[in-house]
């Protein structure tokens, strides 16, 4: 049975990580093509933390129903998000690997160039400066780069408001005591 438990976890958490990460990546993309737009930049970021709690919750909430009288300690619930958050991130690298690469290939370049320049004003070695700009410019078209990052972000980010989400969405066992059963 704790096997099943296990394997229906990580299905579920893979399930709900990809409905968000795609819905992430997409608001990702979104939010980089329109962020001159500053009222629209703002609503998409609220779309982030509202996408990223809601989803979290209803998944969570979702694998406590699964568990039945079991039930979920708050660090399995945490642990739940944070699985989730893995797979969310997988598929947020890739849709940043895909802007990069696809979509708008020339904006980073120039954002680059921009703040190269900007360190040099600013009393910078220029040699310097152009090394972290080449380094810079490799990392961002490796996609193994952009997915680690992507990962690493939605760990943090979801694990942050995995843990008020655990705290609602935990769940003591169901004891079957002889007083229950009358």
């Amino acid at each position: 049975m704790t096997q099943n438990l296990k394997a229906l976890a990580w299905r579920e958490a893979a399930t709900g990580g990809f409905y968000l990460g795609v819905l992430y990546a997409i608001l990702e993309i979104a939010g980089f093509l329109l962020r001159t737009h500053t009222s629209i930049a703002a609503l998409i970021n609220m779309l982030h933390f509202f996408a990223l709690g809601g989803f979290l919750y209803f998944f969570t909430q979702r694998m406590v129903r699964h568990r039945g009288p079991l039930g979920m300690s708050f660090g399995q619930c945490w642990g739940f998000t944070l699985r989730m958050s893995l797979f969310t991130g997988i598929l947020a690298g890739v849709g940043l690997f895909i802007l990069f690469r696809w979509i708008d290939p020339t904006s980073w370049q120039q954002q680059m160039e921009q703040a190269s320049s900007t360190l040099v004003q600013n009393g910078w070695d220029q040699a310097q400066v152009e090394s972290a700009q080449g380094l810079t410019q490799a990392l961002i078209r490796n996609p193994l780069f952009l997915i680690l990052g992507g990962i690493f972000q939605l760990e943090l980010y979801g694990g942050i408001i995995g843990l008020l989400i655990a705290f609602f969405t935990r769940r003591p066992p169901h004891l079957n005591t002889p007083s229950d059963t009358l």
